[in-house]
């Protein structure tokens, strides 16, 4: 609710003192902003007073004037953070925190909505989503809040299940590829004994087949551990096996 009421006298210098009759008073014009969260409807009375600078004094009230309809707060949460959704974990559990609401409309951003109060939704596509609710009271009163989902796609990275360190130009290296935007790149192979034989670091790192002794291996299954970062920190780890093949002994 506004109020905006100027008493203009001419010949006379006046002051003017408003009461709005939530706890707040202005001089000189008004305008007031009355706001309401008791979840009932609220009266108020305006009073003016008017001083002359002659000493004359006048006062005016209009008893009840101001009915200020209840006001809703709407609020949300989510597990987990909206700036951190991921495609491999793409479930968002929303918890509604909105006041003095009994009715609720969410809209998620990408065709999705719902009246429930907390809902999961799942986001099937990486992209920039604003998350919306609408929080409205008995009386239709209502409020609105709004928040941007970040879903960013966890890299799944393609390992090759095994390779020919033959020097034919063909299938010679063992790599990692199908990942973007990663940090701290670390690939570490070992032998069937547990014995570190390769250890390289970097996003465009690749085995080929050497030892520590950049010999080459003998055929068989070893065993690989990759390792790496995407930029909100999570770490991810891919552990298999690998298989030398092809290996020429001239």
């Amino acid at each position: 609710e506004f109020i905006d009421e100027t008493v203009n006298q001419t010949g006379v210098d006046l002051t003017y003192l408003w009461d709005f009759g939530d706890g707040y008073s202005r001089e000189d014009t008004a305008e007031h902003v009355y706001e309401n969260r008791s979840g009932k409807i609220r009266n108020y009375s305006v009073k003016l007073d008017i001083t002359s600078n002659q000493g004359c004094f006048s006062s005016y009230t209009l008893d009840s004037f101001i009915a200020v309809l209840p006001q809703p707060t709407a609020a949300f949460e989510s597990t987990p953070d909206l700036n951190g959704v991921k495609t491999t974990e793409p479930l968002v559990q929303f918890k509604d925190n909105s006041t003095q609401a009994n009715w609720l409309r969410w809209d998620f951003g990408d065709g999705t909505t719902t009246n429930e109060k907390n809902p999961a939704h799942q986001y099937t596509r990486e992209g920039e989503y604003t998350v919306t609710l609408v929080a409205k009271n008995f009386l239709q009163c209502a409020d609105t809040i709004s928040k941007v989902a970040i879903v960013k796609h966890a890299n799944t990275p393609f390992i090759p299940s095994g390779f020919t360190p033959n020097g034919d130009g063909t299938n010679d290296v063992f790599f990692m590829e199908g990942i973007q935007d990663m940090v701290n790149i670390k690939m570490e192979i070992f032998d069937r004994w547990g014995n570190l034989v390769f250890s390289g670091e970097g996003k465009d790192v690749v085995w080929d087949g050497t030892n520590s002794q950049n010999r080459i291996v003998q055929q068989g299954v070893y065993a690989y551990r990759i390792s790496y970062a995407d930029e909100l920190g999570e770490e991810f780890v891919h552990q298999g096996n690998v298989t030398v093949l092809g290996v020429s002994r001239k």
